[in-house]
């Protein structure tokens, strides 16, 4: 059974779409004999070839220069220049195409004339002849190009199709097993004890399933992107502004961290503490959690010791949020007489210290059983009146935390004012870009702008990362995605997500919690759309992981109040899928996490061979990542839950 639950958590992780190990996007040197075994994923054999100094003079050169098409708006880099009749072969990444500008040099006057432009998309374990040559057509001198290809060219998509159709079917063959197993033994009197104890627990639990799963499914995502994502450049970060997969799981688990808070404040509540002990708790959990992200950094050298990190961001955000729900006060509107009747915790509508009496629905418990609440009335009316108000009715899980919004967005206005407003040496005010050779190498040493400053001002150079996704592509510098000024937008979408809590909290029914979820859904990904302008790179604000820009926060919490209502239907109401297997990481979460990073460099979470293939780097993150959810698996059926 173990080994059966072992191999489909395997295949599962392919459903969803490196940092060490990510393939260089550099050219290499020249070798004079092309070898295929040679050759890493994602890279090509290129010789250029030209007739140009027979054509016109030994003293004229071929000026062949590239720019790699994930580099937006970048300055032309030399190639080759060439002034015989072939380069040796050189190593070409093939992730993506090239634009080309060709030039034929004077040497002896240092003069450029006849110039050639062409786009060139080279595949994966090719060899490939570039030809530049001139010719003489109606007494018209011209260069063209051509393309001679020596070698099969190798689909690198086809181990992901593979394995994506193994999960295909593995996804329906396995409830098939499951429930011909269940209907074989539904007869036995053990099955039906068994059966009828989980019913009894069920009806217990008011834990919301849907959030575990979110949780475990995030986590999940983040090993297997961490672990290498197979190599794909659609499982790395973004080079600069837009978004692939690995750009999701960090700003998702913030998100789901915000859900959680109400949720765990209302439960402290209902037991009795005191303000001041979960001031303590929150302060506690803070450090221990950037305590934990200092030493998956690693200080052996202390010089060199990086002291910001994903950890760090979760124990920050955490810990303001938490103090803006615990200090800030709520605005509690007063009752129309037509309301006299609610009870006293339902009159106290006037502004003071959050008390966690933060609504009368709160004094309710959470309850997750679904049938029950389908039932309810379709409006959700929160208090008990007859002639409810437009609050009490629509605005309840808002207008009582308008204060707590305005400094959530407050912090939010920070990020504005810090990048647009501090004075960066040699860059523009309010410069977003990347650096290096991006924006035709006009700002070669602005990545990033004033966040990168700050940190340099706070940390210096020796504490911040150093290897940033940008630095192949753009040839940037040091830079750190999880540095101060992302702070800002971090905790204002953990707050974005504390208010997806309190619709649980204050909403009974199914319905009036998907409107609202959807409703958010919509609006955030609408104020992502306006900021960046529906476009990668031309927007005001673009969407930018490396940055925590704005709009990118926008976007996934969008992103994250939309996967909660499907999963949420899926799980919680329509109980479709129990949410295995990620619901067991969601319920070790910072366990699976810290000890991935320890042991990711371990036998079996990884192993690689001189030569790495799409295959063999799939293969090797999918059992790394299978292990990790098969002791989480193991984790959960011995009860063993370590929370901080």
């Amino acid at each position: 059974m173990i080994i059966v639950k072992f191999l489909s958590i395997i295949f599962i992780l392919l459903n969803i779409f490196i940092f060490e190990n990510v393939q260089s996007q550099t050219i290499t040197n020249f070798v004079s004999n092309p070898d295929i075994s040679q050759l890493q994923y994602d890279q090509s054999y290129l010789r250029v070839i030209s007739n140009v100094p027979q054509e016109i003079s030994p003293n004229t050169t071929l000026h062949f220069e590239y720019v790699y098409d994930a580099c937006v708006s970048c300055s032309y880099q030399l190639l080759v220049e060439l002034n015989s009749t072939n380069t040796n072969y050189f190593i070409m990444p093939s992730t993506f195409g090239y634009k080309f500008n060709v030039s034929i040099l004077n040497n002896g006057v240092n003069t450029r004339f006849m110039y050639l432009s062409f786009y060139q998309k080279f595949n994966e374990y090719g060899v490939y002849d570039l030809s530049v040559n001139i010719s003489s057509v109606n007494k018209t001198t011209k260069l063209f190009h051509s393309v001679n290809i020596l070698s099969k060219e190798y689909n690198p998509n086809i181990p992901i199709a593979v394995m994506f159709s193994i999960l295909t079917a593995m996804a329906i063959v396995w409830p098939m097993i499951l429930y011909l197993y269940k209907r074989s033994k539904r007869d036995s009197l053990e099955y039906q004890l068994i059966s009828s104890v989980e019913r009894e627990n069920n009806k217990k639990k008011d834990r919301l399933k849907s959030l575990d799963v979110f949780r475990g499914f995030s986590i999940t995502i983040m090993i297997f992107v961490n672990y290498g994502g197979g190599g794909y450049w659609f499982f790395n970060h973004s080079y600069w502004n837009g978004l692939t997969v690995a750009d999701l799981v960090f700003p998702w688990f913030v998100f789901i961290m915000g859900i959680a808070m109400p949720l765990s404040f209302n439960a402290m509540e209902r037991r009795g503490t005191t303000k001041l002990v979960i001031v303590q708790k929150l302060v506690r959990r803070s450090a221990i959690l950037f305590a934990l992200g200092l030493f998956i950094n690693n200080g052996v050298n202390l010089q060199h010791w990086r002291i910001l990190g994903v950890l760090q961001r979760f124990a920050i955000s955490y810990l303001i949020v938490g103090l803006i729900m615990l200090f800030v006060p709520l605005w509690r509107f007063r009752p129309s007489p037509s309301d006299i009747n609610l009870n006293i915790d339902q009159q106290q509508h006037v502004i003071a210290p959050l008390d966690f009496n933060i609504d009368p629905a709160q004094q309710q418990s959470i309850n997750n059983n679904n049938n029950n609440n389908n039932n309810n009335n379709s409006s959700d009316k929160i208090y008990s009146g007859k002639n409810n108000s437009f609050i009490n009715n629509y605005l309840a899980d808002l207008a009582p935390y308008w204060i707590q919004w305005l400094v959530a967005l407050l912090l939010l206005a920070g990020w504005f004012l810090l990048m647009f407003l501090v004075p960066v040496p040699g860059c523009p005010k309010g410069y977003l870009g990347p650096g290096g050779i991006g924006d035709n190498s006009l700002y070669p040493n602005c990545t990033g702008g004033a966040a990168r400053l700050i940190d340099m001002k706070i940390f210096t150079n020796n504490h911040i990362f150093q290897s940033p996704t940008c630095q192949d592509i753009y040839k940037t510098s040091s830079y750190d995605p999880e540095g101060t000024v992302g702070y800002l937008t971090s905790i204002f979408i953990c707050f974005i997500g504390v208010q997806a809590g309190r619709i649980i909290l204050i909403y009974k029914s199914n319905r009036s919690r998907l409107i609202r979820w959807m409703v958010w859904s919509a609006v955030c990904c609408g104020i992502a759309a306006g900021l960046c302008g529906l476009s990668q790179n031309d927007g005001v604000i673009p969407i930018n992981k490396n940055l925590w820009s704005p709009s990118f926060v926008f976007l996934m919490a969008g992103f994250g109040f939309f996967v909660l209502t499907i999963m949420f239907i899926v799980i919680d109401i329509k109980k479709i899928w129990n949410g295995s297997p990620f619901i067991y990481v969601g319920m070790n979460p910072i366990t699976i996490y810290c000890g991935h990073e320890i042991l990711g460099g371990y036998f079996p979470f990884s192993f690689s061979v001189e030569y790495q293939t799409h295959s063999l780097y799939l293969l090797s993150n999918c059992i790394g990542v299978g292990c990790w959810l098969l002791i989480a698996y193991l984790m959960f059926l011995n009860k063993v839950f370590i929370n901080i």
